[in-house]
């Protein structure tokens, strides 16, 4: 069998604050490209690894759009659900999504679970709260062998080190009997082979953030074979046209701020259970920019 693999498609009917073009039309041109893409390579799937939209929540329109385009072709859509696409982190919460309303209306998207055939293993791991606890614990294993196995997790599984407080599964400690991992919810490429098993990380289809700075790409697999060939979309504009990179430069200096003011917070003994308060202390001791407190502030009350 040969399918199409794509990752966080982040489909939405407004436009990020970053963007400069009209994302909604952008984000529909791709989803043609990948339709095309895959008639053109014979392909029988078209896979998703997860956050299909933005939100549980997206525009009907965007919706109709969406859907019709995959309806009026032959190649069937199977999704892995990712952390964008549930209410409340969990499947069993989400019955008033989006993406479970496309499951049961569509006849050509259903979700992704086990594709097994004679020589060859599909497994779908879908996002839930602490997946990466749980994986790191359990490891993803399968029980065939002489089979191409093949897993498609939503969880942050990186082949270098995130942030310190972040939960995550580090490649090189997972543990898994898998021949490829197709990595989804982390925007950041790779493709590293670790101890037998193929680590591969598309990124985002969709890019929201000025920090999105790759060109998006899908990828073409071949279970006979095993074979993967990777194809840029060239309906996805480079960054440059698409974000205002003026303000780049200044979103860093943003971070660092907001790393300082974190490992500030870390080193000092809480003295109280008034959160906010404490914030406001550390930030006037330590002189951090207004706008940097602000944001940590929105976000706590969040």
């Amino acid at each position: 069998m040969k399918f199409l693999d794509c990752s966080d498609l982040h489909g939405k009917a407004k436009n990020p604050i970053s963007r400069l073009d009209d994302y909604p039309s952008s984000w529909l041109n791709k989803i043609d490209e990948i339709i095309q893409i895959s008639q053109k390579e014979k392909c029988e799937l078209v896979i998703v690894n997860g956050d299909v939209f933005d939100s549980y929540s997206i525009s009907n329109v965007l919706l109709d759009e969406f859907i019709d385009r995959i309806e009026n072709q032959k190649i069937r859509w199977k999704i892995v659900v990712g952390n964008h696409d549930l209410i409340g982190a969990n499947w069993e919460n989400s019955k008033a999504s989006t993406l479970a309303h496309i499951f049961r209306r569509s006849k050509k998207i259903s979700m992704l679970q086990t594709i097994q055939s004679k020589d060859y293993l599909i497994q779908g791991y879908h996002y839930h709260f602490g997946i990466e606890q749980k994986i790191n614990e359990e490891g993803l294993k399968h029980n065939l062998k002489n089979y191409f196995t093949i897993a498609i997790p939503h969880a942050l599984i990186t082949v270098k080190p995130f942030f310190e407080n972040v939960s995550q599964v580090l490649a090189k400690d997972l543990k898994t009997n898998y021949d490829l991992i197709l990595c989804g919810h982390l925007h950041t490429k790779f493709d590293e082979t670790i101890k037998g098993t193929r680590f591969l990380n598309l990124s985002s289809i969709g890019r929201t953030a000025i920090n999105e700075q790759h060109q998006p790409e899908v990828a073409i697999i071949n279970t006979e074979t095993r074979d993967i060939k990777k194809i840029q979309l060239k309906s996805a504009k480079p960054a440059k046209e698409i974000f205002d990179l003026s303000k780049y430069e200044e979103l860093k200096k943003q971070e660092q701020s907001i790393d300082e003011f974190i490992n500030t917070i870390n080193s000092s003994e809480w003295v109280t259970l008034d959160i906010l308060g404490q914030i406001e202390k550390f930030a006037k001791e330590n002189k951090f920019e207004k706008k940097v407190v602000d944001y940590i502030l929105r976000k706590v009350k969040k």
